[in-house]
């Protein structure tokens, strides 16, 4: 049974009080205030002029229940989902799949096609079957280099054995609802599509159709997904900072960016159905935050870089850089109380002292012990953290979670001074790879590497 319980944050330890000169005054958060009061009056009405759709996505019931019309009849009729995206279009899904896939479910089998490896590629046609498997494509341009191509190569081994009409009948298209080559051709080959909703970037989808689809597949709650997100959206309209756990955490480590020097941030869940959240939110914070400009042109190179860490695994690698290298790091420590299941350590060699303080402690203790040891460590050098803590990882907390995460990636965009919409670095690369792929308008891109030749010396 779902815990309809609301997640915490608890940031006692990124202030200076209890990690010294490197944590945060409370004067500091007071002195953000009235810049803080103008963001969110900004964002209220960008919000009432349809300008941030992302977080209107959970109130689209309509949406909700149509996503779960389409993924009903994919589960009757399938036995595995080939989901081909990349980024934003893949990343959620891969998360939400992880955290809240019901044990023993038999629903469909999910795939997903997310690079270019051959390897991979050839691993798949091996484990699926071309006639019970459904091809979900998601590609909000429609022109997503590693997307477009896995797109080709698995139509074609599904079209050699099922024939095309039949193919036809086996793909579903998430893309723009009024342009691009998908859009196309579904319009052409009477292919289903299903719409990302417009205004919305990858990063910021998966609260629509793009993380929803494959996540209601399987028979996870979206419903409750949805819940848990409208819960958090309603705490994050609390105008008062200290009641509001986005803008708070976004005004904290932008502060020991600027103030302190603190340029990498790391999250560290303690749960291993959480180890797929780290991948989508270092896209989130990078990508939103990453930006050379501000808003009014001006070079800033903003944005602190995410690092991904796995607790405890992680107690016994990088956590000997975060407690004696470069005091440069944040730590964000995401705990969860109640866990899906807890065994008791059996007795055995209780004559050796190692085994016997480990003898009737359950798993779910020695992993807060740790955490809570790594959380001791951490301020005792100085090092800035903070928890967040679920009370149970269900659809519910889980949507608060994602929720939190993406409003507090806009307010620390704010904070900035950059948008953390665009992604103009990203676009860069793509226009390098146009060019090498022969595209006539980037053809400046391919001349400027291959006139820049390589020096000999420098390759040994």
């Amino acid at each position: 049974m779902t815990s309809f319980s609301d997640i915490t944050l608890d940031f006692n330890n990124m202030m200076a009080d209890r990690v010294g000169p490197g944590g945060i005054q409370v004067s500091e958060i007071d002195e953000l205030i009235p810049g803080l009061r103008q963001i969110y009056q900004g964002h209220t009405d960008l919000r009432r002029l349809g300008q941030l759709p992302f977080r209107d996505l959970p109130y689209q019931e309509e949406q909700v229940e149509l996503i779960l019309k389409v993924a009903r009849k994919i589960r009757e009729q399938f036995e595995s989902v080939l989901l081909l995206g990349t980024g934003g279009s893949s990343l959620g899904a891969a998360f939400l799949l992880q955290a809240l896939r019901p044990e023993g479910d038999r629903s469909p089998r999910i795939e997903i096609c997310e690079d270019l490896h051959p390897h991979t590629w050839k691993l798949m046609t091996e484990r699926l079957s071309e006639k019970k498997t459904f091809l979900v494509v998601v590609s909000k341009s429609g022109k997503t280099i590693e997307t477009l191509a896995a797109f080709l190569f698995f139509r074609k081994w599904m079209i050699e054995k099922v024939g095309e009409e039949t193919y036809k009948k086996s793909v579903l298209f998430i893309t723009d609802p009024q342009k691009g080559p998908l859009r196309r051709i579904a319009e052409s080959e009477k292919i289903e599509t299903l719409s990302v909703p417009p205004g919305v970037g990858g990063r910021y989808s998966i609260l629509s159709t793009v993380g929803l689809i494959p996540t209601a597949c399987v028979g996870i709650e979206i419903r409750e997904i949805m819940a848990g997100a409208r819960r958090m959206d309603q705490r994050c309209q609390r105008e008062d900072v200290w009641m509001n756990p986005a803008e708070m955490s976004a005004a904290l480590h932008y502060l020991l960016d600027l103030k302190r020097r603190k340029k990498m941030r790391v999250i560290m869940p303690y749960d291993d159905r959480l180890r797929a959240y780290t991948d989508w939110f270092a896209q989130l914070w990078a990508e939103s935050l990453g930006k050379r400009f501000s808003l009014k042109g001006e070079e800033v190179r903003a944005g602190s870089t995410p690092v991904k860490a796995q607790g405890s695994i992680d107690q016994h690698s990088q956590l000997q850089l975060y407690l004696e290298g470069s005091q440069d790091k944040t730590v964000t420590l995401i705990a969860v109380e109640q866990p899906a299941v807890d065994y008791r350590i059996p007795q055995a060699y209780e004559n050796i002292p190692e085994f016997s303080l480990l003898v009737n402690k359950g798993t779910q203790q020695l992993l807060t012990i740790q955490r809570r040891s790594t959380e001791a460590a951490l301020s005792q050098v100085g090092c800035p953290n903070m928890t967040i803590e679920l009370k149970s990882v269900n659809p519910y907390t889980i949507g608060q979670l994602l929720y939190l995460a993406e409003v507090e990636t806009i307010f620390a965009g704010t904070l900035y001074n950059i948008n953390p919409f665009d992604q103009p670095g990203v676009e860069l690369i793509k226009n390098y790879i146009r060019g090498f792929l022969g595209e006539p308008e980037y053809r400046k891109y391919r001349q400027v590497v291959e006139g820049n030749k390589k020096d000999s010396r420098y390759t040994i």
